[in-house]
């Protein structure tokens, strides 16, 4: 389980934009923006720092757990900090999205497949391990 969440400020934008400022009232939002420094919502905190370096104190801090939910450049720069990946496969095709993990080089990563849970909807969710 978790109690906070993140996310990259277009991942949040589109969850404004379609009338959710505070996508996880119940969590602790934390959104990382370079362009935006002042939180125009009092219940989620805009981080303008290092990402990296602000996972890394909240990782310090009690609670139960950090979900990154959204972002390929955010997910990108906390690779080093990523436990576990859970993906949820829809079986729906739309033909274009949003990499996982944003990039302009190469770079393979080996995961472990550590947990799986098929639904009758056909919804696949998959957890991975850093090997």
């Amino acid at each position: 389980m978790f109690d906070t969440v993140l996310m990259g400020r277009r991942t949040w934008e589109l969850g404004r934009d379609t009338g959710a400022p505070d996508p996880y009232p119940r969590l602790r939002s934390y959104v990382f923006s370079r362009s935006i420094t002042q939180s125009p919502v009092p219940t989620v905190n805009f981080v303008s720092g290092d990402p990296l370096e602000k996972v890394r104190e909240l990782k310090q801090e009690d609670g139960l757990g950090i979900w990154l939910c959204g972002g390929g450049v955010l997910a990108e720069t906390l690779w080093p900090e990523i436990d576990r990946l859970v993906v949820k496969v829809n079986p729906v095709v739309i033909g274009a999205g949003i990499k996982l993990f944003h990039s302009d080089e190469f770079a393979l990563r080996k995961l472990r497949l550590a947990g799986h849970h098929v639904y009758e909807s056909g919804v696949a969710v998959l957890t991975y391990r850093k090997e």
